[in-house]
């Protein structure tokens, strides 16, 4: 009986071990700061989790009239950081000031499901602009199949009226009623955006990172800020109680097989 509870244990163990195993992908880049038409950016990116990554490719988003290739990485160990240069160039012509960009880091895991994540950077071309237009944007939360209204407050402390190009930037497991929207803030006002989120194949207990561009041009100047966010993914409750239960359920028949088992083996000897 007593190496019947051992072995209990061990199985219990082991499945905690296997429960835990997770990919942790962090990407990060320096702001982009063009005076020609070409430049390079250091890009990096990290598996701080315990479980290989696959198939590991870095998307730039950059604004209109740039140009910045994609990076296949491959396999990513955990643990391993892999540094590269990404190229970007001017190809159309574009207004000096600080545009918003993005980096969209896509992987899988064993089984080849696909997960991504993505990451904001500015992109100062000849010189900064500082913009007047500021925001903020609240977290949400979600269930596995649900959606969510996200929710973006935008303030004008200027004294002029801009025109503003409200641009959100989701990872590809979420999706949204509108890619962007343009709103009128005239001198010294706020502005509520508002974006319907949904799942598009986000795993329950998953935080993603959003943001939203907020873009103007003003005096032959492009002016942009961003302003990030969480979205969570909570599971359903009826979903999880009966997960649960059939967890408990599955180990408890394991453990009466193996104690069984073992009785059945002591009585024949």
């Amino acid at each position: 009986m007593k190496r019947a509870t051992h072995y209990l244990l061990f199985f219990l163990l082991l499945s905690s071990v296997a429960l835990g195993k997770y990919i942790s992908m962090t990407t990060t880049m320096n702001n982009v700061f063009m005076l020609e038409n070409l430049t390079s950016v250091n890009v990096s990116v990290m598996n701080s989790g315990d479980e290989a990554a696959y198939n590991v490719k870095i998307s730039p988003i950059l604004p209109r009239g740039f140009k910045a290739d994609e990076i296949f990485v491959g396999t990513l160990e955990p643990n391993t950081r892999v540094e590269f240069k990404m190229n970007v160039s001017l190809i159309a012509p574009a207004k000096r000031g600080t545009y918003t960009m993005g980096i969209l880091t896509y992987y899988e895991d064993a089984n080849g499901y696909p997960f991504s994540s993505i990451s904001p950077n500015y992109l100062i071309y000849k010189e900064a602009g500082s913009p007047r237009i500021f925001g903020r944007m609240e977290h949400a939360k979600l269930t596995e199949e649900g959606s969510t209204v996200l929710k973006l407050k935008l303030l004008n402390k200027d004294s002029r009226e801009h025109e503003i190009k409200v641009t959100l930037f989701l990872p590809n497991e979420l999706i949204a009623d509108a890619e962007n929207k343009t709103m009128l803030l005239p001198p010294y006002s706020e502005r509520v955006a508002e974006f319907r989120v949904s799942n598009f194949g986000a795993l329950a207990g998953s935080t993603y990172v959003v943001f939203a561009s907020l873009d103007y041009e003003d005096n032959e100047t492009h002016y942009s800020r961003f302003v990030t966010a969480l979205i969570t993914v909570e599971r359903e409750e009826r979903s999880s109680l009966l997960i649960a239960i059939a967890v408990v359920l599955c180990i408890v028949l394991v453990g009466v097989n193996i104690v069984y088992k073992f009785r059945r083996g002591g009585e024949r000897k």
